[in-house]
């Protein structure tokens, strides 16, 4: 890559080769995923498209999204108050709305619009995709 990195997005090599054959979007550059200028979801499934019960529930022990030491970071760096539901004792664990599913908040208007990302396991890095 040419520098170092902890955690990274990767693309599919041939959704790639697709949308910039089809409309010369770069999906290799972050700057093409700006939806007021370009439409990079028609190149990726949709939240709709995901069975629901493949996935743990949010508030499932165990996973990432009920860390209250990173949700608390979450707070603490986005002031986003609509991701996350405080628990009784004061702590916070990532709020979904379906129960499975947490939306950023460009994705909470309308959901349709937005590219599902996948965390594995427990939510592996999910604290950094929720920033993402």
């Amino acid at each position: 890559m040419g520098y170092n990195g902890d955690h990274n997005l990767f693309v599919k090599g041939s959704i790639r080769d697709i949308a910039y054959q089809d409309s010369g979007l770069a999906l290799d550059f972050y700057k093409s995923f700006n939806t007021t200028f370009h439409k990079p979801q028609k190149y990726f499934g949709h939240l709709e498209d995901l069975d629901p019960e493949d996935f743990f529930l949010c508030d499932a022990d165990g996973l990432e999204f009920s860390n209250a030491l990173r949700m608390s970071d979450y707070i603490r760096w986005t002031g986003d108050l609509g991701g996350v539901t405080q628990l009784p004792g004061g702590t916070y664990m990532a709020r979904c709305p379906n129960g499975r599913f947490w939306l950023a908040p460009s994705c909470r208007h309308n959901s349709s619009e937005c590219i599902p990302l996948l965390a594995a396991g427990n939510g592996w890095i999910v604290d950094a995709m929720m920033q993402w």
